[in-house]
């Protein structure tokens, strides 16, 4: 067995069975893809670094590049969802399994047009989320205020 079959057969995918593994394209959700057996590229390496790093995470990539399953894999490992992780590096490393709630916003669905447009639009889905999880008011003014802050930073490049 060369190294590569070794690798595709160690590589801890959820649903193992005799029917062979696909290549999704254009798949978006971490837990999907685990959940039915298909190939991953493991890049959990990079998300310990920036699970762990308390700094800011600026994600700019080109698009059609896994900006949206990097993502929902950070979700999930945040999450503590442990079980979709088995094989892949994360799961042998010290990472601290802790579930954390995640608030994930989707800038694509809000309205750019203007900064106040902007600014109403963030408003309206940051109340929505805090209705849906029950956040105490407090904390999503200090998120908003967070936003604005990074509105203001890239204010430049928003057109």
């Amino acid at each position: 067995m060369n190294d590569l079959s070794k690798n595709n057969a160690d590589s801890g995918a959820i649903n193992q069975g005799p029917t062979p593994r696909k290549i999704r394209l254009g798949a978006v959700k971490f837990a999907d893809i685990r959940q039915k057996g298909s190939y991953y590229a493991d890049k959990t390496e990079f998300l310990y670094q920036i699970a762990i790093d308390p700094d800011p995470f600026f994600l700019s990539r080109p698009r059609r590049f896994g900006k949206t399953l990097l993502v929902s894999t950070l979700k999930c490992l945040l999450e503590g969802r442990r079980e979709l992780f088995k094989g892949l590096w994360i799961d042998q490393s010290d990472y601290h399994w802790t579930p954390y709630p995640v608030i994930r916003l989707e800038l694509n669905r809000v309205a750019k047009k203007d900064i106040s447009t902007l600014e109403s639009s963030l408003t309206n889905m940051l109340t929505n989320v805090a209705m849906l999880l029950g956040i105490v008011p407090i904390y999503l003014l200090i998120l908003y205020y967070q936003i604005i802050r990074l509105l203001n930073y890239f204010q430049k490049w928003i057109k």
